[in-house]
């Protein structure tokens, strides 16, 4: 039986950690799956977003390091962390957005091999560059509860690809 191969996870560096669960748990409607701190640096968060049970290919996890750095885009970092959404949902994510003033970028299309999908592009609050995805893939996801107001119709159904920023693509 062939395995089909995805994301895990994604992992990034946030800012202010109540600000991290504000925009992810609170306007994308991600379910804070798990709250522990980084082993390297016990004085760290390590906040895990996802599906009501974590399930590889749904999980977004940030350390939290108040009063750090922004990044610089280049070689090395992630350009663009896509989200998967139902395509019917993008009027469900541009009113959403709008109504928590999160500024984002017109819906775009994406034409691929046998699909086109809609892309909405925003920013989280520390400046990670997100796309709402709406798919067809989307739509076959199983939709797990969230603790949020936000209905399991149009909720984010996991990882949908990474947009990588590099020098030299042979090593990736």
């Amino acid at each position: 039986m062939a395995g089909v191969l995805g994301i895990h996870h994604v992992t990034a560096i946030a800012g202010d950690p109540q600000r991290n669960v504000d925009f992810y748990a609170g306007v994308l409607g991600l379910r804070l799956v798990k709250r522990t701190v980084n082993y390297d640096d016990i004085r760290t968060y390590h906040f895990y977003y996802g599906d009501a049970t974590g399930s590889p290919g749904s999980l977004l996890t940030f350390f939290a390091w108040p009063g750090g750095r922004r990044g610089r885009a280049g070689a090395g970092q992630a350009a663009a962390v896509g989200l998967a959404i139902p395509q019917g949902s993008i009027g469900f994510w541009i009113e959403r957005l709008l109504t928590h003033g999160v500024r984002h970028e017109a819906p775009s299309a994406r034409r691929l091999a046998n699909q086109t999908e809609r892309v909405i592009a925003l920013r989280d609050p520390d400046g990670l560059m997100l796309e709402l995805v709406g798919s067809d893939d989307a739509e076959r996801r199983v939709v797990r509860e969230t603790d949020t107001e936000l209905p399991a119709a149009h909720a984010i159904r996991g990882l949908h690809a990474v947009t990588l920023w590099q020098n030299d693509g042979r090593a990736t």
